[in-house]
């Protein structure tokens, strides 16, 4: 009977350990996403950056070979979000600046230029939190609704980060719901947003590679 007991106990010991371990994890990711969406609020562009994941710094690290070096032939092939930051760029930024970003420059830059969705962040809470082992898996709320739209953080070296490529298969699909409804051709449609953006019509130049 001892013995039953002792290990009941031990076993309930472990689960409350587990629990409370879980929670203090879900406590952190909510938080690493708070001080993500501050700093992006507030245009703290460095700080913004680092709360970001290397899977993202990859993604902008392949975006920024692709700014400097994609024809208009392939930037025709692209998938839509992929080509409006790659025209966003372009369009934005100097060919000095952009030679002189590396990935985590661009994505600074980026939120300086207020093309990391400010506007939308606002609105953004966090729903149930799951998290397996070194990644979480979040449930988004934009304005007070349920999103079905999941952002994933990982850990890496002991600090939870944001993944948000997770979000760009949905933003492709918004993208390209806009661009049909719009009644527009693709690349008409692109170049007004980013007229509509920085009141400054895009050039042909749009179209060019960047080079020394």
């Amino acid at each position: 009977m001892m013995k039953k007991a002792l290990v009941f106990f031990l076993a309930l010991a472990v689960l409350t350990s587990v629990c409370q371990s879980q929670t203090q994890a879900e406590a952190e990711v909510r938080s690493a996403f708070e001080r993500y969406k501050d700093a992006i609020l507030h245009d703290r562009g460095e700080e913004a950056a680092g709360y970001l994941d290397k899977t993202t710094l990859e993604y902008y690290g392949a975006i920024l070979n692709k700014v400097k070096t994609a024809d208009s032939s392939e930037v025709e092939k692209m998938a839509l979000m992929d080509k409006i930051v790659v025209f966003a760029i372009r369009h934005i930024a100097t060919p000095k600046e952009i030679l002189s970003f590396d990935a985590r420059g661009l994505v600074v830059f980026a939120i300086s230029k207020g093309l990391v969705g400010k506007n939308s962040m606002v609105f953004v809470t966090l729903g149930d939190v799951v998290v397996d082992g070194n990644s979480a898996r979040v449930q988004t709320i934009s304005r007070g609704k349920v999103s079905t739209l999941y952002l994933q953080l990982n850990k890496e070296d002991g600090i939870w980060k944001v993944d948000i490529t997770t979000l760009f298969a949905a933003a492709n699909v918004a993208f390209r719901t806009l661009v049909d409804t719009s009644g527009r051709e693709e690349n008409e449609f692109l170049f007004s947003l980013l007229e509509m953006m920085t009141q400054v019509k895009p050039s042909a130049a749009i179209w060019n590679t960047i080079s020394n």
